[in-house]
């Protein structure tokens, strides 16, 4: 098989996928996913990856500068994840 035609069934798989994604999530904002991905790389110690902020906030921020700054800052990291805590207590209250 020819590359051009591995390239076209990446595509087409790819598709489908995000049209699955599509209709979980709601609209995709690439670059806010690609910020994420570098700050949870960049991320020495791993903890990012592992917070409940990543899956529920990151994604829905905008991909500008400032938002790629607090990403890969540890204490806003914490300070919305904690923050992200007590909004769901309350709700349960």
């Amino acid at each position: 098989m020819k590359m051009r035609h591995y390239l076209k069934l990446h595509v087409k798989s790819y598709r489908v996928l995000a049209a699955k994604e599509i209709q979980i999530r709601g609209k995709i904002n690439h670059v806010s996913r690609s910020h994420t991905l570098t700050a949870c790389v960049t991320d020495p110690i791993n903890v990012i990856f592992q917070l409940n902020v990543k899956e529920q906030i990151f994604d829905s921020m905008k991909g500008d500068n400032i938002s790629l700054q607090s990403k890969k800052d540890l204490l806003i990291v914490h300070f919305g994840n904690s923050y992200l805590k007590k909004q769901k207590t309350k709700e349960k209250a």
